[in-house]
Parts: structure tokens; C-alpha cells; sequence
């Protein structure tokens, strides 16, 4: 008789599988196509995501066949017990395997042969080689389209408005980056300490995969790649504060394409820094000030003469300093200016009494 049997082991980077016999509970190999033996592994060819194998039977060497697979009872019944292990490898690293312990029980009392019945169990998924996984790292590259820019590109060079696009690839030294894929990671973009510290966190953990703010997207490769792509803005606070460089960090989580085996989450970090453009405020002012000329149909530049002088390329608290002395300036200024044109006011209104009174004095009886 023949069983036929098939394992899910991934359509991806796997270029090498094999299926071995073992005695019961996969602990010693033996020879898959011994004509002794009571059981003989066949390999079939590979169908998509399927590996596929026939364990044969040969109920007629089962009274005393060699390999150790025979566990007969006093009765005439017993049971023949065997393990297969399938494995799979890239080059010479092992990936992954899968082992089955079979069990046909039969009954040989009445001079013939019969199956009672077949007990198949998988044992507990083992062990892909951690060696494999702790070779993996993560690389970040600013990019266009899944390909990364060159370091003298215009297009690295992040300013106001612009998206900050980036990718993160699966790296190994072996060139063995197809068999893993990254299945969560998240990404911030830091700069400054203290009070000119700014952050922000586009992409974050979730518990289906990653989760990012509406602002920002996430594209995978097409075609069966393993690359992210992340396009998100450099928001306005990192312009505001002058930074001119920030850090992109984060952590991914690589998992082997295809297996069925659980491991624990395996992270790779990754970080690089980004130049960004920080523009002359100066002109952002002179158009602000025209608009409030604008509005209030007055001479900006006579009532405040020193306002175009204002560094906006100074750290955020020094033009806060500058740009209050300024204004405290203009402010007594004007204040000069209105005492001064009070003064003026008095004195003519004073004049005017005063001529009033001569003119009174002359009409008057006691004028006479």
C-alpha cells in the first residue's frame, strides 16, 4: 500500500528539499529505498508551494523486515512505526523541517494480513537554524521607486513641502535576502534636544503588522519583492526649529517567507541621517509685512525700521529675544511720538483759549 503525503513549505527562495526515513520519533535515519525494509520513501516532484512524497508499504516483508519498524504484540497483531522528516535548505544552510510519525497497525492472527488502521501525527515544528535569522540585517536608503538615490542626488537633499521617501531592504551576507520578509517595523524621525527637540512617528507596531498616520504610505515591493517603500513629510516643526540634518530609526521584523513554524520576533535595526534645507526666513517676513501694509494702509517700514533686520535664522529662542527688543523699541517709539503730539495738541488748544479770552475781553461792557 502507499500513502501519499504533502508538506506546505513556501513558494519562495526555496531551492532545495529533501525527505529522509527515520525510525519512530525521527531518531535515527535510515535508508529510504532499502528493499528489506517494510517501508520505502519515494520523493515526488515539487508542485508550487507543495512538496509531495509517497511512503510505500510492503505488506509482505512485514513478518520480518530490517530497520527496526516492526513492533509486533504476542497476539498476531502489531504495528509498524516510522518517521519522515522533510527539510528544507538554501545552499548549505538549513531552513527549516517538518517531522511525521506514522503508525499502521495490523492484525496477522487469522494467516492473513490487514491494515486496522494508520495514525498520522506531526510532531512540534523545530527549528529553523537562529543562525540564519541573526545574519539578517535591515538596510534604509533614501529612494524613487524602490531604488535607492545616489548620495548626490538633488532629489536627498529634503526641503520645506518636499516628501522624505525611503526603503528598507532585508540584507544578508550570503545573498540569501529572498527568504525572509519584513512583517512589522516602524520609523521615526527625530532632531534637536531639549527645547528645540522635535519628533515625529509616522509608521508604528500594530498587532497585524505594521500602522501608519494618514499622511503617510507604505507600498511593498511588487512582484513578489521584500522591499518597503515609506513616503512621509518632513513636517513644518523641524523647519521652524532650523534643524538642517534628522535621524530616520526604527526596528523591522523578519520572518521566514513561507514557514509554518512559530519563532520568536527576530528585530533589525536600522538608522541614517538626512540633510534638509532650511530657507531664508527673511523674505518669508518682508512678505508678511507687505500684507500687513496691505491691510492697514500704513509705513510698515517707517513705524518699525528695524524689523527687516530680524534674523530668522537664529535658534527659535534668541529670535523670540531679538524680535522682543525690537518690538519693545518700536513700542516706545511710538509712545515718544504720541506724547510728543500731545504736547502739540495742548499747546495749540491752550493758544486757542487764550485768544478766545482776548476777544471776549474786547467785546465786553467792562472792556470798554
Amino acid at each position: 500500500m502507499t500513502l501519499r503525503c504533502s508538506h506546505d513549505i513556501g513558494a519562495k527562495g526555496i531551492n532545495n528539499v529533501q525527505v529522509e526515513l527515520y525510525d519512530f520519533n525521527c531518531e535515527e535515519v535510515q535508508e529510504k529505498n532499502n528493499s528489506t525494509n517494510a517501508v520505502r520513501i519515494v520523493q515526488e516532484a515539487k508542485d508550487s508551494s507543495l512538496f509531495n512524497y509517497s511512503a510505500d508499504f510492503f505488506q509482505n516483508n512485514a513478518p520480518g523486515f530490517t530497520g527496526g519498524f516492526d513492533h509486533p504484540n504476542n497476539d498476531g497483531t502489531g504495528a509498524v512505526k516510522f518517521c519522515t522528516r522533510v527539510s528544507t535548505w538554501t545552499g548549505s544552510i538549513l531552513v527549516a523541517f517538518h517531522e511525521t510519525n506514522f503508525v499502521l497497525n495490523y492484525d496477522m492472527s487469522d494467516n492473513g494480513f490487514s491494515i486496522l488502521n494508520i495514525e498520522i501525527a506531526e510532531n512540534d515544528p523545530n527549528s529553523f537554524v537562529t543562525d540564519l535569522l541573526d545574519d539578517y540585517s535591515v538596510e534604509i536608503c533614501q529612494c524613487n521607486n524602490f531604488l535607492c538615490l545616489n548620495s548626490d542626488d538633488p532629489k536627498s537633499l529634503i526641503q520645506q513641502d518636499d516628501n522624505l521617501v525611503v526603503c528598507l531592504e532585508p540584507k544578508h551576507p550570503g545573498g540569501q535576502e529572498s527568504l525572509v520578509q519584513i512583517s512589522n517595523f516602524n520609523l521615526n524621525l527625530v532632531a534637536g534636544e531639549g527645547i528645540t527637540y522635535v519628533e515625529y512617528i509616522p509608521v508604528w507596531f500594530n498587532t497585524t503588522g505594521w500602522a501608519h498616520d494618514v499622511l503617510t504610505s507604505v507600498e511593498e515591493q511588487p512582484n513578489g519583492g521584500n522591499i518597503i517603500m515609506v513616503t512621509t513629510p518632513v513636517v513644518a516643526q523641524f523647519f521652524i526649529q532650523g534643524h538642517n540634518r534628522l535621524n530616520v530609526s526604527g526596528n523591522c521584523f523578519l520572518q521566514l517567507v513561507g514557514s509554518k513554524i512559530e519563532k520568536e520576533p527576530v528585530f533589525s535595526a536600522y538608522n541614517m541621517l538626512i540633510d534638509i534645507k532650511v530657507e531664508d526666513q527673511g523674505g518669508c517676513l518682508q512678505k508678511l509685512m507687505k500684507n500687513v501694509q496691505k491691510i492697514f494702509k500704513v509705513d510698515m517700514e517707517t513705524i518699525f525700521p528695524d524689523f527687516p533686520e530680524v534674523n530668522l535664522a537664529l535658534p527659535a529662542q534668541d529670535f523670540i529675544s531679538e524680535t522682543e527688543n525690537k518690538v519693545e523699541t518700536a513700542i516706545e517709539t511710538a509712545q515718544d511720538a504720541v506724547g510728543t503730539a500731545t504736547q502739540t495738541v495742548q499747546s495749540a488748544a491752550d493758544s486757542a483759549v487764550n485768544a478766545v479770552k482776548n476777544i471776549f475781553l474786547k467785546v465786553s461792557p467792562g472792556g470798554r
